[in-house]
């Protein structure tokens, strides 16, 4: 049988738990401090000390609020799909429809605050959903690698103009995956 804890490791797991960012279901599988056995608590430390520190919420809120605007303003408004492939083993809760995440970035007229929505459905017929904040993040950094690449895949997988969705009337327009408006915006 082995035996349970030292009274400095019970002591040291207690103040990590203070110290350290520890999720609920971490805490709840250490289960009674006091009844870890040696191994236990050997091993429980070294999965604490991995932990984060604990920071001010608020803070880090706003630091992520800021990543997030920062994010939004780094690529032009405009529809992208992403390959699952490039992306979904860094989302949390985000999934995409079938190989592809389909997202687009807008603007609200009055207020020029960007938004990002996932897209579901098929054009003309399109429906948006949110994005959690941490997976909005990781998805904006990996667009803004090559924006125009992942617009001109939204418009290969939906023969529409990849930056605003309309139908793409004309061969030239057909051919480069934009509209003419739409292909200055992009510099094209």
């Amino acid at each position: 049988m082995d035996r349970t804890l030292t009274e400095k490791q019970e002591a040291l797991i207690g103040s990590l738990l203070t110290e350290k960012d520890v999720p609920e279901a971490f805490r709840a599988s250490l289960g009674r401090i006091s009844a870890l056995t040696l191994p236990e608590a050997s091993r429980a430390i070294d999965a604490l000390f991995r932990f984060p520190k604990k920071q001010d919420h608020i803070q880090k809120a706003q630091r992520q609020l800021t990543d997030l605007h920062n994010a939004l303003n780094a690529i032009p408004l405009s529809y992208y799909a992403i390959p699952m492939d490039d992306i979904g083993f860094a989302l949390t809760t985000t999934k995409g429809d079938n190989d592809y995440l389909f997202i687009q970035v807008t603007q609200n007229t009055r207020t020029k605050r960007r938004n990002l929505n996932q897209i579901h459905g098929s054009p003309g017929g399109f429906w948006k959903s949110s994005l959690r904040r941490e997976d909005s993040l990781v998805i904006l950094r990996h667009v803004a690698t090559d924006s125009q690449k992942f617009a001109l895949l939204f418009a290969e997988k939906h023969e529409v103009c990849g930056k605003c969705g309309a139908d793409l009337t004309d061969p030239e327009s057909r051919r480069l995956k934009f509209g003419p408006t739409c292909r200055k915006a992009w510099g094209l």
